[in-house]
């Protein structure tokens, strides 16, 4: 039959390393990294409003018949008014030459043969303007010119999120190793429980044989002995509980850093007592300083701002640069250019209130910042009191 071994590996594992490992595999770290990196392509993305856009537009059409323009009855009205014309013309010349005037059979000749000649020389008033089946592929290009301020709006906000997205990214990449950082030092604490719960157990069998012994020999009553039986138990059952704290205390810290349930770490520092000097307002100076939340939403702050000066220029006209250029001129009517460039303006005169909706949203999400940060403010302040007091 084939056999099987499973590897156990085991790792070494300084605070160091865990933190480390914390800023390379921690899950939530890496997503908020990569919020960041989505951040950033927003930013370059609202960059890109500013540049203009080319787009190529292609397609083939088939009508039910070929567009035409037919102005023969309007030919046939002027040829037959110059034949007439031609007719009396030449009667009037005759009768100035004293020869008698043409006769209907005469005027009905010189009116064909005038007509057969004007309609010779005339070309034919009948032109094809688009074919029944036509190809088309148009080059359009468009420039912003000016949308009341919301490209600039577009550019700021963006930027405040991808700065935002990096204090976020901060703050909860020092909450993680916070995290990591007391799983650690609660799986040393628990691994020196473990061990003085295994002496206090080994101490408590000896105490229980030496008891055994003064029992069988009649020095000690009954009584004592069971007590003996029932502190080893207790040791023993202490033990138990403790191993298993040590075991999920192991595995929350795993989950931290990211590390796979098959491999086995060894903590390797150990727990010394080290006096902080430094007052309380130094960590309070550097709280309001470095804190990233404070950093995040002053940011945020900025998105709202840029979020009020957008919703305002809806009330603002917006103009856009156009042109377009045409790749089959040979599909074009006669009345059609080849290329075009111009300037196209826009103002909404009623849109059921939107604007003035999304105006008053955008306001109310400025305060909401606001009142966000004083609470933040507000709570540090109450720890302060509290850490002063000694609450």
């Amino acid at each position: 039959l084939p056999t099987f071994s499973t590897h156990i590996f085991a790792r070494a594992l300084s605070l160091e390393d865990a933190v480390q490992l914390t800023k390379s595999n921690n899950l939530k770290i890496l997503q908020y990294q990569e919020k960041c990196n989505q951040k950033d392509y927003v930013n370059r993305q609202a960059f890109g409003n500013f540049l203009p856009s080319l787009s190529i537009n292609a397609g083939i059409t088939h009508m039910n018949d070929p567009l035409e323009i037919d102005l023969t009855p309007i030919r046939d009205v002027m040829i037959l008014m110059q034949s007439g014309n031609q007719v009396e013309i030449t009667n009037l010349s005759m009768l100035g030459q004293g020869l008698p005037p043409l006769s209907t059979e005469q005027r009905l000749a010189l009116s064909s043969q005038v007509h057969r000649q004007l309609d010779g020389l005339l070309p034919p008033f009948k032109e094809t303007l688009k074919n029944q089946e036509y190809k088309t592929a148009t080059l359009v290009a468009t420039q912003p010119l000016f949308l009341g301020g919301k490209l600039v709006a577009a550019k700021k906000a963006a930027k405040a999120g991808k700065a935002a997205a990096g204090f976020e990214y901060n703050h909860v990449s020092n909450e993680e190793i916070n995290t990591a950082i007391r799983q650690y030092i609660n799986v040393l604490l628990l691994k020196h429980v473990v061990e003085t719960r295994e002496f206090v157990l080994e101490g408590m069998n000896l105490h229980l044989n030496d008891a055994e012994k003064l029992y069988k020999q009649g020095l000690i009553a009954k009584y004592n002995f069971l007590r003996a039986k029932v502190a080893v138990a207790d040791a023993d059952k202490n033990l138990f509980d403790d191993k298993n704290k040590l075991e999920l205390a192991t595995l929350a810290l795993k989950k931290t850093l990211a590390v796979d349930n098959s491999i086995s770490i060894q903590t390797i520092d150990s727990l010394v007592y080290k006096a902080n000097s430094a007052a309380l307002e130094t960590f309070n100076s550097a709280a309001r300083e470095f804190q990233p939340l404070f950093h995040m939403l002053s940011e945020k702050n900025k998105m709202a701002r840029q979020k009020y000066v957008a919703a305002r220029a809806d009330y603002l006209p917006s103009v856009v640069g156009v042109g377009k250029y045409e790749m089959y001129p040979e599909h074009l009517s006669s009345i059609e250019p080849r290329w075009a460039v111009g300037v196209q303006a826009q103002y909404g005169l009623f849109n059921g209130f939107k604007r003035f909706h999304r105006l008053q949203e955008a306001k109310h999400t400025q305060k909401e910042v606001e009142y966000i940060k004083l609470d933040l403010q507000d709570q540090i302040a109450l720890l302060d009191l509290l850490v002063q007091t000694g609450l």
